[in-house]
């Protein structure tokens, strides 16, 4: 035979179990809510597979937990970018540079797309700010994009200025390939890839170009 008193212990050991568990915070095994920092992270292992949807999808998401998270707009960014939703993907630099990003990376977004803009002196003082917080800068969720593409860039710009700008573009060709011997004044140098051109602006050209198929990101 039970005792009474014995049965009044089960129930109200039952119960304070209940209500131990009700303080915990809810019922056994419930997950928590995934922050903005997580659900970013997520985004960029996708964004490093080359998943650009799904990305930008991950990075929404934690823009929903964080209007003001700022590696989800660089994030964002770099998924348009790739998704060829250029005007997009400058807003969200932008945005990401006024959240505050502590890293160069919506600097180098902003730059390829005020190259593609034709907007050179934009595309440069983007690429100048990229440079002057990590001059051998890397991007770590794709480490083929790096400074070597920001002297590309500024070789590029400052080509498409024209002019005088002609000397800067030629700097940045003799930084990224100091054996081409282009000289202005000389047209026995004018001369790339075995072939020689009638004027110095064109064969600098050919050497932008040729550098863009051995450095350029793809």
């Amino acid at each position: 035979m039970i005792r009474r008193n014995s049965i009044w212990n089960v129930i109200f050991t039952a119960l304070l179990s209940g209500l131990l568990l009700l303080g915990c915070g809810g019922k056994k095994g419930t997950n928590p809510e995934k922050t903005a920092e997580q659900l970013t992270a997520e985004a960029w292992s996708l964004f490093e597979s080359a998943d650009y949807d799904g990305a930008k999808a991950g990075f929404e998401q934690a823009l929903g937990k964080d209007a003001n998270y700022a590696d989800a707009y660089n994030g964002r960014g770099w998924s348009n970018g790739f998704l060829d939703l250029k005007d997009e993907a400058l807003a969200d630099f932008q945005s990401a540079i006024a959240k505050g990003l502590n890293q160069p990376d919506a600097h180098v977004g902003l730059a390829g797309l005020y190259l593609g803009k034709e907007e050179f002196q934009n595309a440069i003082t983007q690429v100048r700010a990229a440079l002057s917080a990590n001059s051998t800068y890397s991007f770590s969720h794709k480490p083929s994009i790096n400074y070597l593409d920001l002297h590309l860039i500024l070789a590029q710009a400052y080509y498409g200025l024209g002019g005088g700008y002609l000397d800067s573009a030629q700097v940045e060709v003799d930084y990224l390939n100091p054996a081409n011997n282009l000289d202005p004044a000389d047209p026995n140098t004018w001369t790339v890839s075995g072939q020689t051109y009638a004027t110095y602006p064109e064969a600098l050209l050919k050497e932008i170009q040729r550098l863009e198929q051995t450095i350029g990101e793809p």
